[in-house]
């Protein structure tokens, strides 16, 4: 079981290819390209538009919990198929939140979401 010592001597002249080959072979898994390809994500966001991208994402997801925070809190018995619709009927509220950068996510402030849960807290 000992390595030679001309075992040892190639395996430090090949770790500088090996090193590169792996770093190459794992570069190619996440490029956005691939992650088109197999359909993980719906389109390539260019560099310069991806921080104004995410951070409108990241207002749409955070107002869409907190839709559903609410929902639950009215109606605790909502179905997630209710809540797929209650979220669906909501886009354009969602979509002007989202597209609001200075202004915080607070979609209680806006009437369809007031209105939704008035009617929910009706029917409970």
């Amino acid at each position: 079981g000992q390595v030679s010592e001309a075992e040892k001597k190639l395996e430090k002249e090949l770790m500088p290819t090996f090193k590169q080959l792996a770093t190459h072979f794992a570069a190619l898994h996440d490029t956005p390209g691939v992650m088109l390809h197999k359909r993980a994500i719906r389109e390539i966001v260019p560099w310069a538009q991806a921080r104004g991208f995410f951070a409108s994402r990241l207002r749409m997801r955070t107002a869409e919990e907190r839709v559903k925070e609410l929902v639950l809190r009215a109606a605790p018995a909502t179905s997630p198929e209710d809540m797929a619709a209650h979220i669906q009927g909501l886009a354009a509220v969602l979509e002007e939140i989202a597209a609001a950068e200075d202004s915080p996510v607070v979609p209680e402030d806006h009437d369809e979401v007031r209105t939704l849960l008035q009617g929910l807290a009706v029917t409970k």
